[in-house]
């Protein structure tokens, strides 16, 4: 028996493009109403990023499950203290071919960037503040990323994830974007704490993924769908790879095949 669904949002549930079957969507949320499932949102956006596809308001695992939504309102926020932030800092500023971002509760820092580069993050970020120097940020930081606008340079994240995983913790994301987080903190952390709101456990989800930030969601739920573009590193963790992508609708099709047996139709 499904009790809760989760779902990634870039690359998953969204298009290329950045639109979603809506009618699609409309059935899958009738369907959630008459069985009963919770359909979580777990994403490495933030929260209001995603909120602009939806009409509705929608439990989310926000930030790579750093900062929680329940029906829209916030009861969970995971942060890098001072010190780490500075850490990162330190071996991220060792390198270059990328631009850094952190992200806080309150807004999304930059430092100076070309225009085509901020043009790329505005898609992004739904905030941004261009300041002259992140570490004197006052506001309460939940990750620090990285853009690759040229592609992953992987000669260079291997080199920062060797020193970083020591203390946090790093994972590559979709469209040239490397997370930071907490360490300990993914997206898998942050549904564990909607386990404990809904009263179920981890065998009573599904997940749906395409990235490596999907990784940790998927060694906790064991019944999981790659999509068929996903990342070879996440298929190889996967249960069930499908036979569609994202551009295909290839999650909500599932999701809905799915629900539908829940509720016997």
């Amino acid at each position: 028996m499904i009790k809760a669904i989760a779902c990634d949002v870039d690359g998953t549930f969204l298009r290329n493009d950045m639109t979603y079957n809506v009618e699609l969507y409309k059935e899958i949320l009738d369907l959630l109403d008459k069985t009963g499932v919770k359909l979580v949102f777990a994403t490495g956006n933030q929260y209001n990023q995603v909120q602009r596809y939806f009409d509705n308001s929608f439990h989310c695992a926000a930030e790579n499950g750093t900062i929680l939504f329940l029906d829209g309102k916030q009861f969970s926020v995971d942060c890098l203290d001072k010190e780490t932030v500075t850490k990162i800092l330190d071996i991220t500023n060792k390198h270059t071919g990328f631009a850094t971002l952190l992200c806080g509760t309150k807004s999304t820092y930059l430092e100076h960037v070309n225009d085509a580069v901020y043009a790329t993050l505005k898609t992004g970020f739904m905030d941004i503040e261009i300041v002259d120097d992140l570490r004197k940020i006052e506001d309460d930081i939940v990750k620090v990323t990285l853009f690759f606008d040229e592609g992953f340079n992987y000669e260079t994240i291997n080199a920062m994830f060797y020193e970083l995983k020591c203390f946090c913790s790093p994972t590559t994301s979709g469209f040239g974007y490397v997370d930071i987080m907490k360490n300990g903190c993914n997206k898998a952390t942050g549904l564990a704490k909607f386990n404990e709101l809904f009263n179920i456990t981890f065998d009573d989800w599904i997940a749906f993924g395409d990235s490596n930030n999907d990784l940790q969601m998927f060694k906790a739920i064991n019944n999981n769908y790659a999509m068929k573009n996903a990342t070879n590193t996440l298929k190889d963790e996967a249960t069930h790879i499908l036979d569609l992508t994202n551009d295909e609708d290839g999650a909500l099709k599932k999701i809905k095949e799915l629900l539908k047996n829940e509720a016997n139709l």
